[in-house]
């Protein structure tokens, strides 16, 4: 696939949101003004952003997964520690009937 290349105004435009160094913005122009790329970069630049998509999806399960478990470690613990209320609570009504 041949590339063409961007208009100037389209690259000097990109070129000035760059320099202002805020990330959210560029993305937005890369969205606003994604027509207006040759085929290819509008390839290029979709990829990118399914692969950063996958990439944070991926870590949001893993944070899932990590709360999870930390769920049913603290849900075990809790059961001992019951466990333990309800033993002590035996006895010392066994040693008040004594």
């Amino acid at each position: 696939m041949a590339t063409t290349t961007i208009s100037k105004e389209l690259r000097e435009a990109f070129e000035k949101v760059l320099t202002g160094g805020d990330e959210a913005k560029a993305r937005e122009f890369l969205v606003e003004h994604l027509s207006e790329f040759p085929q290819d970069m509008q390839d290029a630049i979709t990829m990118a952003f399914v692969e950063e998509a996958l990439a944070n999806k991926a870590q949001g399960d893993q944070a899932i997964s990590d709360f999870k478990k930390q769920g049913l470690k603290t849900m075990s613990a809790l059961d001992r520690a019951k466990e333990e209320i309800e033993k002590h609570a035996k006895l010392t009504e066994i040693k008040k009937d004594i």
